[in-house]
Parts: C-alpha cells; structure tokens; sequence
C-alpha cells in the first residue's frame, strides 16, 4: 500500500499550519524507514509505517528541503530505550540517549557507521603474574589470598596485605659489631677470612673453607693432641676443642674467645684437730682422717674421710705423720702405710712402718710418732690415704693424736708432673 490520501475537503495552501487541515492525516505503509529527503508528496502530521519491521514514524517538520521524522514506536528488535545496571530504562529526548564514560572510562561516538567505542584512559590489565603462576579475573573479580601468616583485607578501593608476625627490619651480627638493613627487600650475606655463602631455596648455608685456623699452641699444663684421622682443624675450618679430666673450656656469644684452663695443680695439707679415741690395738686398721685444711688447690682431698683423689693422672708425692697414745705394754708393734685405689699400676699398700710402739714412744709427753714420704704414679681417679695399725694389745684403746698446736698427726700431698 502506498500513500493514503485522507483528506476530505480538498487542498488547502495553509492547512500544515492548522488551517482547515487534513483529517484524518495521511498514513504510509512502506518496507522502509523514512530519510531527511521523504517530503514532498507528505504532508505534516503524516505517519509512515515501516511494513518490514514495523517501525512507526511521525513527520514533524519540513524544513529548507528537509523532513525531520520521529520514530515514535519500533518493531520487533527495534532499540526504543537503553537500561543500566541501576536507574531503569532511559527513552530517547529528540531522538537520542546519550551514553558517557565516567572515571577512566570515555565513550566515543562514530555516525557514519553508527558506532559507539567505549575506551579506557590507561591500560587495564588482564592478567596478574606473580612468583608462582598467573591469575586471570573471573567474571571480573581478581582474589587475593594470604598465606604463610599472611591476611588479606579489603575496603572500599584498597586492599591491604597484613604479615601475622613482625617482620625484621634490621639484622644485628653476633658479637654486635655493626646492623645491616635490607637493601630494596634484599638482605646479603658475603663471607670473608675464608667462610663461603651459599643459598638454595629458603636455607643460607655459611661455609668455613678450610685452614682459618693454623695452629694451636698449648699453654702451660696444657696438651694438645690430634691424628689425621681425627686432627685438631677440620677441613671445613672448625676448631674442635675437647676438656679433658681437669680442663675447663669457657667461652661467650659477646667474646667467641676459646679459653681452655688446666686444672690447677694439685696439692693439700690437713692436720686432726682432735684425738681419735680408741681407734686401734689389737691389729684394728684405722684411716688417719686429718679434718682440718691448710689448704687444698683444686679441692682434691676430702678432710670428711681423709682421702685424696687424683683429678688428673701423674706422678704424686705424699708425706705424714701419726702420733699415738694411751698404748699399753702389750702393744708391740705399730705400722703407718699409705693406701693407694682406683685402677692405676700403683694400686695397694705402700710404705709400710713397723716400730716397737711402745718401746719408741717419747719419754717426754708419751706420745708414738710414726710417718713417712712416698712418691707414685697415679691414674686419674685413684685415691690415697694414711692408715694405722697397732698390734698386740688386748682391745683397741689405742688413741690417734689430734693437736693443731703440736701438728703430731697430719697428711699433705702435690702433683709433681
């Protein structure tokens, strides 16, 4: 069908203006839309009906040779108005809806092939590298986990990346000589005087190389000793120092210094304080248990039980004396020997005195004096004491002498070498 002609009166010049106009107004059907160049044989107020898509256009105006028609309802797939996200649909205003960008978003707009370009201002990236792997968005959404102690959290633009513990910010050496901070997030360890640094993963391995340490000089009473199969220096540069029986090795974080003492050397004397009543007599073997130090280097002797003991092994000296009284006739023979234990070549009785006590004692005060010296070797650990014994006598009635001021029984003792 082409164009209707609805009027019922005749032509009027001034009927587009109102004047006596056309009723009804002319209607088109067409398989096309109208252009700026459908006007002449139309009328103002004609409609035209596009019969292939069904779109309904009004023509609004004639002006300077051009028709001005207005879509007033579209067909079947015809854009009529636009929805966002938010808001509603948005209907054209003179026949357009204008679309913006907002943020970095622009929006360009292309008429003659009726395109509109929606651009960013900068470079949005698609993909997110990292130390392990590439995260790729997912329906727009990019995840940040933590792990290890590490939170994450988000508020409005921000993401913040928490650590669960404190982190170092500095690192101070041992002995504190100086503090090294990390550099752009590096920290280097270097090695000097012949230590190596290596790193593999999260483990930094310090490495001596070898022959920083070049000897070891022994100090008076001190031996060092090493074999090749077990030396003193180690390939790796490690000084390996063992104390032995006697030896003390000290040595602090603050001051790596290696101190290596060797036990003082050995030496005692003691004295008995008191008389020892009815000790022996009748053959009864007594340890003389001098209980008054004179001095004791290294604590080695026991005035509790009158024995000494070697801390280390070497040749020993040893000197006493033993005063006896209230003998009786019957006691004829007394003895003083020094007792030697443990697991050393000098183990057993030593230094036996034999004296007619009673015969031998002093005229002046009464007294029995018995001692002697005797010089050994013994192994670390092995002990030493004094023992009396005398004999012959119907009971013990016998008395060990104790006087600090006459000194008649006592015991003293030295490491020779």
């Amino acid at each position: 069908m082409g164009n209707q002609n609805q009027r019922l009166n005749g032509l009027n010049p001034l009927a587009y203006i109102g004047v006596n106009a056309y009723e009804p107004t002319n209607y088109v059907n067409l398989n096309r839309d109208p252009n700026s160049n459908d006007l002449k044989n139309f009328e103002l107020g004609t409609w035209w009906e596009n019969t292939t898509n069904y779109n309904l256009w009004y023509l609004a105006a004639q002006t300077a040779g051009v028709a001005t028609w207005l879509l007033v309802s579209g067909g079947t797939g015809s854009l009529v108005t636009l929805t966002g996200n938010s808001g509603g649909p948005v209907s054209p205003l003179i026949g357009n809806i204008n679309v913006l960008g907002t943020g970095v978003i622009t929006v360009v707009g292309t008429p003659g092939t009726n395109t509109l370009t929606v651009t960013p201002s900068g470079a949005l990236a698609s993909s997110f590298l990292t130390q392990a792997g590439t995260a790729t968005p997912a329906a727009g959404v990019l995840t940040i986990n933590g792990a290890n102690g590490i939170t994450t959290s988000g508020a409005t633009s921000v993401v913040t990346i928490t650590a669960g513990g404190a982190l170092a910010q500095s690192f101070v050496t041992n002995p504190v000589t100086a503090t090294a901070t990390p550099a752009v997030g590096v920290l280097t360890f270097a090695g000097a005087g012949g230590t190596v640094v290596s790193a593999a993963g999260s483990t930094v391995t310090i490495t001596g190389s070898g022959g920083t340490v070049q000897s070891v000089t022994a100090g008076t009473g001190i031996s060092v000793t090493g074999t090749a199969t077990n030396p003193i220096i180690n390939n790796t540069g490690v000084l390996s120092v063992t104390g032995g029986s006697g030896v003390t090795i000290t040595g602090t974080a603050s001051a790596p210094i290696v101190n290596i003492s060797g036990a003082a050397i050995a030496s005692f004397s003691a004295y008995n304080s008191a008389d020892d009543l009815n000790t022996t007599g009748s053959g009864t073997q007594y340890t003389v248990i001098c209980d008054t130090e004179v001095y004791d280097t290294g604590a080695n002797y026991d005035n509790a039980t009158g024995i000494f003991q070697a801390p280390v092994a070497g040749t020993y000296h040893f000197d006493c004396a033993v005063g006896i009284q209230s003998q009786s006739a019957a006691m004829t023979a007394g003895l003083v020997s020094f007792i030697i234990g443990g697991t050393g070549p000098s183990v057993g009785t030593w230094g036996v005195f034999r004296n007619n006590s009673t015969a031998t004692q002093s005229v002046v005060d009464g007294i029995w004096r018995c001692g002697g010296s005797l010089s050994t070797y013994l192994a670390a650990g092995d002990t030493a004491k004094v023992i009396v014994r005398i004999l012959s006598g119907a009971g013990d009635t016998a008395t060990v002498m104790g006087d600090a001021a006459l000194g008649v029984t006592w015991f003293s003792g030295y490491k020779v070498a």
